[in-house]
């Protein structure tokens, strides 16, 4: 027995197609980071070729730390966001637009896992530009890109989400 009718497949299928749409731009910018990077060089960093201080080193380990901690973060807000009777979910709802509203309860699920990733990538490029470390902002941006391929955004999530919404109403 099918739940969800054609209507409402339809309204999924472009609802995902702009979600992935909007995660494949904000992936996009982890490599603009690198371009950054690569253009201002070691010398355009604080730094430069220059031994880093004690503090902007502890600076790196700090960002790092909360890198970690986003990661955790991002877990269980996935998780939440996909379970509709969740408070997550229904803020995701209600921000949305429309609280029984699959597809805005995902996007802005999506969108808020998608920034707290991308800022893992920005504490990269800030590291580099305090400490001309190329060794960080690479492992970091590897880091958010894999959480970002890890999260990606998903088609049967979304049905599934959807499914559960019209059962719980």
């Amino acid at each position: 027995m099918q739940i969800l009718n054609d209507d409402e497949m339809r309204n999924i299928e472009k609802g995902f197609n702009a979600i992935r749409l909007l995660w494949v731009m904000i992936v996009i910018a982890l490599a603009v980071f690198i371009i950054i990077a690569n253009v201002i060089g070691k010398e355009g960093t604080i730094t430069g070729n220059n031994k880093p201080d004690e503090a902007f080193l502890l600076i790196g380990y700090i960002l790092y730390a909360i890198g970690a901690i986003i990661l955790i973060v991002v877990y269980f807000i996935r998780r939440a966001i996909t379970n509709p009777k969740s408070v997550i979910s229904r803020m995701a709802g209600f921000m949305g637009g429309n609280p029984r509203s699959a597809v805005g309860r995902y996007l802005v699920g999506i969108l808020i896992c998608s920034a707290l990733i991308e800022a893992i990538g920005i504490y990269g490029l800030i590291i580099f530009i305090i400490n001309a470390d190329f060794l960080s902002l690479y492992f970091l941006i590897g880091v958010a890109a894999a959480a970002h391929l890890y999260f990606r955004p998903k088609k049967q999530e979304l049905i599934d989400l959807a499914t559960q919404i019209k059962q719980n109403s």
